[in-house]
């Protein structure tokens, strides 16, 4: 029955991520008219990031049109366009909206499994939830992505970070048929386990909480 409700678009690019959320007030009125709609998620944010990236750099490398009349007018990433509709959407229907995204570039080096790697936000314009301390060095300043002055940054409420699972280094001299039974070994144990771990942030707070979340043949759990 709950997946009954669920909706799901494929669009193809980011232009076409903003049109389906600009038009989604349209189509909750005309298919789930007396269904609220509770949760809206995208997977991922950064899925059209390389093909955005590529076009953006086209247009700043656009040649200047002779007559000033004929400029083009201050290019918009398509990105910007998907924060503006999840913006509207937001004030129109107040839903819940989980924003999936890669982490890409580390903010720090490699530590212990106790201490949580976070990463830089790559995409751009972006919200930037956490604002980087003046006192602290270079490396863990995020980059310094900011919404033009003309747009209001669509809030960001939580966020949480799930580390990549990693499969223990293999013991020194051992033989590659050894090493591709425990590969395939821990790997199953993995998979078999069904667990995330979660390192949730909230934006003006210092401190850091932690959640598992399993999956199991007839349930699903958080702890």
């Amino acid at each position: 029955m709950s997946l009954e409700k669920l909706h799901i678009f494929r669009p193809m690019s980011s232009i076409q991520l903003a049109v389906t959320i600009t038009h989604l007030p349209a189509y909750h009125a005309a298919h789930i008219p007396d269904t609220e709609i509770g949760l809206l998620a995208i997977d991922s944010i950064s899925a059209f990031y390389w093909p955005d990236r590529f076009t953006v750099e086209q247009m700043r490398s656009a040649p200047p049109t002779a007559e000033p009349r004929k400029q083009a007018p201050n290019f918009a990433s398509p990105l910007q366009h998907v924060l503006t509709a999840l913006q509207s959407f937001r004030l129109s229907h107040s839903p819940v909206i989980a924003l999936i995204n890669w982490g890409l570039i580390p903010l720090n080096e490699p530590s212990p499994v106790s201490t949580p790697t976070f990463y830089k936000q790559h995409l751009h314009p972006f919200p930037l939830p956490f604002a980087p301390n003046p006192n602290a060095p270079r490396t863990n300043v995020p980059m310094n992505h900011s919404f033009p002055t003309s747009s209001a940054p669509l809030p960001i409420t939580h966020h949480i970070t799930i580390p990549s699972t990693t499969i223990p280094p293999f013991n020194p001299g051992i033989s590659l048929e050894e090493a591709k039974a425990q590969e395939e070994q821990r790997r199953k144990e993995i998979v078999e386990r069904g667990e995330l771990v979660g390192i949730v942030r909230t934006p003006g707070s210092t401190k850091i909480g932690r959640f598992t979340f399993r999956i199991g043949d007839t349930h699903i759990s958080t702890s």
